[in-house]
């Protein structure tokens, strides 16, 4: 399912404003945006492990979650999903990371 927007307060944040293009390998120019779990929740953790895994709702509680360290499970319309670094979020998003 592609993650059509994030609530953010008040705003609609479109996705194109929150994703993850792929620098490099089979998957490069690919564009990634939050993976959405069949629960509809979203999944950020410290590490790729799933029992680590934490489950949140909101844009505003990934946007959170990553300004903590924490990295966001995110996919493409096709091929799998990707545990994607905060570092990597935060430079590629700067509009909401500052």
């Amino acid at each position: 399912m592609r993650f059509h927007f994030l609530l953010f307060g008040l705003v609609n944040i479109e996705s194109d404003s929150f994703r993850y293009v792929c620098q490099r390998g089979q998957y490069a120019g690919r564009v990634f945006y939050p993976h959405r779990t069949k629960d509809g929740r979203y999944i950020v953790s410290p590490d790729r492990f799933a029992k680590n895994y934490r489950y949140v709702e909101t844009a505003e509680e990934i946007i959170e979650s990553v300004k903590q360290g924490l990295s966001v499970r995110m996919s493409a319309q096709s091929g799998p999903a990707s545990l994607v670094s905060p570092k990597t979020l935060m430079e590629q998003n700067p509009q909401l990371f500052g």
